[in-house]
């Protein structure tokens, strides 16, 4: 809901994403995502008491995530040990990475929310969510995921008092406890986002791009929100800048410019996949690049049986580098470089296959 507000015409831009199929991948976010969701299945499973469920996620998770889990476990269980005593007990309404609706006053659906944990003791509901990255949450009253749990929770199961609750690995609790007149408030506050979310509303980039379907995928905003990102100071070069950042900034524009090399990566990818007469019209062209690496077609050992020598012989070159090649022949039959190089090329002649030469785009 923080994206949708900060960027009204979001969902929208998703929904066309999704519906053409063309949802971007990005791999490091793929990688975190399927950690935290591991991280999220034990906890799940732990809360629910399934300890043969637990066992098994326990078994995939590696040595530092199953310690970030723990470390959550135990935040959410100091706060559900303190307002519902009982929790641990089967009587009590336990309700785990479920999906609940706000419904309009004539039965429309309007938003929805997937809190990581629900416990209900009527007639007051906990709700948790785990983060299990290293950053800070905001805090509840600028929190908009727990603002739109609270609200959802409030009128599936007519509770007069809601805490929402965001434990994480090492820092303390972000609580948010809502009652009679701040749930009533808090309806208004996220009906109006949803409201605000039309076809036709803005589009607005920043930080909260990153986890949006439809960046990378022809959102204009959130591409020139990243070529803004980089930036541009005159008359000096890039050790002058590095000399001027703290070590904090050095690690955060280390963090980003690896985000940036995959993203100007992936630009001059779609660049050179362009007609010719498009490269052109861009003040582009495609020239041809270095010559690629030589590929050889027979195993090591087919080579040393061609050249007829031993392992011993080839000085290491076993490795099939046609550079070690050449010393080891230069070393065993002596002459020139130049005399090794062809003797080399020619003795191994069909066993070398020459990778095609790769254009690179070059401004006209």
């Amino acid at each position: 809901m923080g994206r949708i507000r900060a960027c009204p015409g979001s969902p929208a831009a998703e929904a066309a994403v999704v519906e053409s199929g063309a949802v971007p991948s990005d791999p490091d976010i793929d990688e975190v995502a399927e950690e935290g969701k591991l991280v999220h299945d034990w906890l799940m499973h732990d809360a629910l008491g399934s300890d043969l469920a637990r066992h098994e996620v326990e078994l995939q998770l590696n040595e530092h995530a199953l310690r970030k889990a723990r470390q959550i476990a135990e935040k959410r269980n100091a706060i559900l040990d303190q307002e519902i005593p009982n929790w641990r007990d089967d009587s009590v309404w336990k309700h785990a990475e479920n999906r609940f609706w706000y419904l309009s006053k004539g039965g429309a659906k309007m938003f929805s929310a997937q809190p990581d944990l629900v416990v209900i003791a009527f007639p007051k509901a906990v709700i948790i969510n785990y983060k299990a990255g290293w950053k800070d949450p905001e805090e509840a009253p600028d929190n908009d995921q727990i603002k739109t749990e609270v609200a959802v929770v409030a009128q599936n199961f007519q509770v007069a008092r809601v805490l929402g609750a965001i434990a994480t690995p090492t820092n303390s609790p972000v609580l948010g406890l809502f009652e009679e007149r701040e749930l009533k408030a808090n309806e208004e506050y996220i009906k109006g986002i949803v409201k605000a979310a039309t076809a036709k509303a803005p589009r607005v980039a920043g930080e909260h791009c990153r986890f949006c379907k439809a960046r990378g995928a022809g959102c204009e905003e959130s591409a020139q929100f990243v070529i803004n990102s980089v930036p541009v100071i005159a008359d000096a070069t890039p050790k002058d800048v590095a000399a001027s950042l703290s070590p904090e900034m050095l690690k955060e524009v280390w963090k980003k410019g690896k985000v940036v090399e995959k993203i100007i990566e992936a630009c001059k990818q779609r660049l050179e996949a362009l007609p010719e007469e498009e490269l052109a019209k861009l003040g582009l062209k495609l020239v041809p690049g270095r010559a690629g690496s030589p590929v050889f077609t027979e195993t090591p050992q087919q080579v040393a049986d061609r050249l007829g020598w031993t392992a011993e012989e080839m000085l290491g070159a076993l490795a099939l580098s046609l550079p070690k090649l050449r010393e080891a022949w230069h070393a065993k039959y002596g002459g020139t470089k130049k005399d090794a190089e062809r003797d080399v090329e020619f003795t191994l002649k069909g066993c070398i296959e020459r990778q095609e030469t790769k254009k690179v785009l070059e401004e006209v």
